[in-house]
């Protein structure tokens, strides 16, 4: 069986609202959150029992390490009037 640990502060919550639940639900609505609840607390400890168990990742390389390549040469000038291309829609542009 997986184990884990609920902090203090978190089983104290857990303990309100299943009291909360039972005393405005009844005991039905009590254990149906317990189980719940409890499903859910064993998934996130399976899911970072897998995450902590996974192999590390690639070391990252600061910024100013990596050396870009460089960009290629254009040998087409830029245009001399660049336009943006116009919007058509009739909500974009009413007069």
């Amino acid at each position: 069986m997986l184990q884990y640990r609920v902090s203090n502060p978190a089983r104290a919550d857990i303990v309100d609202i299943l009291r909360l639940s039972q005393t405005q639900f009844g005991d039905q609505a009590r254990l149906r959150y317990q189980a719940l609840i409890l499903t859910a607390v064993q998934a996130l400890a399976e899911r970072l029992i897998r995450i902590t168990d996974a192999p590390p990742a690639q070391a990252h390389q600061p910024h100013d390490q990596k050396k870009p390549a460089p960009l290629p040469q254009s040998t087409t000038p830029p245009a001399a009037s660049a336009q943006p291309p116009q919007r058509t829609h009739p909500r974009c542009h009413q007069g």
